[in-house]
């Protein structure tokens, strides 16, 4: 239990940071297509004004929605990334430090512009299509910083290939040197640009957090020749372990796979549990919340089955508002809604 150490535990947040503006609209279609990761696209009609209702702002990026979330939870988090010298780039440090995050880590650039994402959400389905603009967020270059931490959540790194794997590699030689306990949840960017990175800190992690699109293209790294044919989910999850553990047999795997729930592979068992049956506001973040939610538990030494609870609850909580701060939880919130709430979800062992 934390209330018995001389200190909470600490963890550094790396990655990036942003600014996301939330357009909530029914003024859209969305339509099927496979070619796209979620089987869905949205068709808006051509040269229109589209009517939006209302606007939504929220910091943005992985490493600001963890650091948030963690604080909330309890732990002592600070966050390593970069921001502009602008308006947006001193209000995410605001932002942050009002949550109890230290931020004197974070990179400000001079003459760069904070990262900014216009987000666009059909009010019916929930379904998002993401505007990205980056700019300081290909900049951030942390080698020459300390680290000094217990834990550290990595999460996607962007820029230039050569900043990129020299962030990746300071990161990994870093925790390795000062002994941090590594979460990692690496993107689809680095899985695919930069695997061998990617399997490096894997075989260095405590706990990995991808969610079943990023499980499989990390399994094709490690195995090109696998055949992803369709079999049923507990096999498939249970064979991408098993193929992920081929480079890190210790590590801690959740993955999650949207309103299919999250399993979570540690060496001994794999449990999974259910998703909300929570009609989504906006699932943008959700995932970074289920595992800021799973990875406090884990910590805090709770069992795994009680550890994907946490997961799921607040996950369940952030969906309902836009963005991922407004939803997040406070331990004490989780702890209350771990008896009111345990029996909508469903938690099995496999």
């Amino acid at each position: 239990m934390w209330s018995t150490r001389k200190k909470k535990p600490s963890i550094t947040c790396f990655g990036s940071l942003g600014k996301d503006i939330f357009l909530p609209t029914a003024e859209v279609e969305v339509i099927e297509d496979q070619s796209s990761r979620t089987g869905k696209s949205f068709q808006f009609p051509g040269a229109a004004k589209i009517h939006i209702e209302d606007r939504y702002t929220a910091l943005g990026g992985g490493a600001c929605n963890v650091s948030v979330a963690l604080a909330r939870l309890g732990l002592d988090v600070s966050i390593m990334g970069a921001v502009g010298d602008d308006s947006d780039g001193q209000w995410i440090n605001d932002f942050l430090a009002c949550e109890g995050v230290v931020t004197n880590k974070l990179q400000v650039i001079k003459d760069a512009r904070t990262d900014l994402s216009c987000i666009v959400i059909d009010r019916e389905s929930g379904e998002r299509t993401i505007f990205a603009n980056r700019d300081v967020g290909e900049r951030g270059d942390f080698s020459q910083m300390c680290v000094e931490t217990e834990w550290a959540y990595v999460s996607t790194f962007y820029g230039d290939t050569k900043v990129i794997e020299k962030n990746m590699q300071f990161t990994h030689d870093a925790c390795n040197r000062d002994g941090a306990l590594i979460a990692y949840n690496p993107g689809m960017l680095n899985i695919r640009n930069q695997s061998q990175c990617v399997l490096d800190i894997i075989h260095h992690s405590e706990c990995l957090f991808v969610n079943r699109t990023e499980a499989e293209q990390i399994v094709l790294a490690i195995d090109p020749e696998y055949n992803m044919y369709d079999k049923d989910d507990d096999v498939h999850i249970a064979h991408l372990v098993e193929c992920i553990r081929r480079v890190s047999k210790g590590v801690t795997i959740v993955l999650t796979d949207g309103p299919k729930g999250a399993w979570c592979a540690t060496q001994d068992q794999m449990i999974h549990v259910s998703a909300s049956e929570t009609k989504p506001r906006d699932t943008t973040g959700a995932g970074d919340t289920f595992g800021s939610g799973f990875l406090a538990a884990y910590i805090a030494k709770r069992q795994i089955d009680e550890a994907l609870l946490w997961g799921a609850i607040n996950s369940a909580s952030v969906i309902r508002y836009y963005g991922a701060q407004e939803g997040a939880l406070t331990r004490d919130a989780i702890e209350d809604s771990m008896s009111s709430e345990r029996n909508s979800f469903t938690i099995r062992e496999i």
